[in-house]
């Protein structure tokens, strides 16, 4: 009897909460203090529209493998989503559930915590050279 009601106990004790409330949560707790953080704040609601509004606590790597997916298929202003502007959403995401482990508002670890960011290309550097500088500068001096 005493193992039913704690099992029962131990069931009752499971956040439930959906993805939707942790973003609210975060966003009233930090979230509005962002420079851009209506901007952030649709990005996560956008976010849920996609994989659907789930317990918190089921988000799962595939989840956002999902996203990814129907965000490349989508398009924007004529453009398809960067891998770098992917790597951004998913850092909001994490962001949501590292401030509410940071808080203790939630008591499980970061779903989200072994998907690595996507690799990006990096431009190589390239420098003027002594001529151009000049020109440059010559150019200045004539406007």
């Amino acid at each position: 009897m005493e193992e039913l009601q704690a099992e029962e106990q131990a069931e009752d004790d499971i956040d439930r909460r959906k993805l939707s409330e942790l973003i609210d949560l975060w966003y009233e707790g930090t979230g509005r203090e962002l420079s851009d953080n209506i901007r952030t704040k649709r990005i996560l609601e956008s976010f849920v529209k996609v994989i659907g509004d789930i317990e918190a606590r089921k988000l799962t790597i595939s989840h956002f493998n999902q996203y990814k997916k129907e965000k490349r298929e989508e398009q924007y202003q004529g453009r398809t989503i960067t891998d770098n502007t992917l790597n951004k959403h998913l850092g909001y995401l994490s962001r949501v559930y590292n401030y509410l482990i940071e808080i203790e508002e939630i008591d499980y670890k970061n779903p989200l915590r072994k998907l690595r960011m996507i690799k990006l290309d990096e431009r190589e550097l390239t420098f003027l050279t002594l001529n151009q500088v000049e020109r440059v500068i010559a150019q200045k001096v004539l406007v």
